[in-house]
């Protein structure tokens, strides 16, 4: 077995890790350092240095700090009204139908000699229920934008997409190693009866009838029906062939698809909504349409509870 191989895939998975992380602590940084009474860059900086326990500290503090009637802002059209509101929803309806081809396509091909393709789908693995729930995170933040850019729908963006991006990448860096163990392996000499022995079963009595599809000849096997000691694993193991299907390279696209949404949605989050609402006039007493013409005094008006203080209104004013 070639530990060189095993050393650089451990090496680009811790390197990716860091990446992601970075990128997830960067991207809730910058959506919690507003809330947190941080500078934008303090929060990224925070963020993507400590990307749990910073991100954790800026969430705490964030809600020790929080203003109820801050995100309150009237008179601003729904998200999905306006441009932007489109652009974002139907960006996630792509990254949902992404999501839902990942059910149909193969994820890893398994190849032995005298055998058909084998071909492992998401439905019924774990990949089926982890696609089940990005599918419904997807659905969360399209909810969570419907109203205005949400920042926790830019939070929970940013973490799917860095999860599946580091997923991805390690599943496509591990193949060279994989498939060099699958070779180191078939260089052992050993058989299912040795593997049955150890296991302390009795294999004198066991009996395996190949199906028909498959060729003895072409796995090393005598003939059909065989014992288990008949069955060496060396011979299919040196040929095998190992590799991932269209499904992690999809995921791929996805991931990165939704990094990127996740920068937009964040930006759109944090930007200064203008307040709209109508200003409301403080309470006093009622002026009658005599007062306001050109050089009338409040003084002037007997009903006026301050006489002494006197306002002229002009229309040139």
């Amino acid at each position: 077995m070639n530990l060189s191989l095993w050393l650089d895939f451990l090496m680009q998975a811790a390197g990716l890790a860091v990446l992601t992380g970075a990128l997830f602590g960067a991207v809730a940084g910058y959506v919690l350092a507003s809330g947190a009474r941080f500078k934008p860059w303090q929060g990224i900086a925070l963020g993507a240095l400590l990307p749990f326990v910073g991100v954790m500290v800026l969430a705490i503090v964030a809600i020790v700090r929080r203003n109820p009637s801050s995100g309150r802002v009237q008179g601003v059209p729904w998200h999905w009204r306006t441009r932007q509101g489109k652009i974002v929803l139907a960006s996630l309806a792509v990254l949902c139908g992404l999501a839902v081809t990942g059910f149909f396509v193969a994820w890893f091909v398994v190849r032995l000699p005298g055998v058909p393709k084998l071909n492992v789908r998401a439905p019924g693995t774990f990949l089926g229920v982890t696609l089940g729930l990005s599918l419904l995170l997807i659905l969360l933040t399209g909810v969570l934008s419907a109203r205005r850019p949400s920042k926790a729908a830019a939070v929970v963006l940013a973490g799917l997409g860095t999860t599946w991006l580091f997923m991805s990448g390690v599943v496509l860096a591990v193949q060279g190693p994989a498939f060099e163990l699958a070779r180191s392996l078939g260089a052992l000499r050993f058989t299912v009866g040795d593997i049955l022995a150890l296991a302390g079963v009795d294999t004198g009595s066991a009996v395996v009838v190949l199906p028909e599809v498959i060729n003895p000849a072409a796995l090393g096997l005598p003939s059909t029906p065989l014992t288990a000691d008949d069955m060496n694993l060396a011979a299919p193991l040196k040929d095998i062939e190992f590799g991932v299907g269209t499904g992690w390279y999809l995921m791929m696209v996805f991931a990165i698809g939704v990094v990127v949404l996740a920068l937009v949605t964040a930006q759109l989050a944090c930007r200064k909504l203008p307040d709209t609402s109508e200003s409301v006039l403080p309470a006093g007493p009622a002026l009658r349409p005599e007062i306001w013409s050109s050089g009338t005094s409040v003084a002037d008006d007997p009903s006026s509870p301050a006489p002494g203080n006197s306002w002229t209104w002009s229309p040139r004013e």
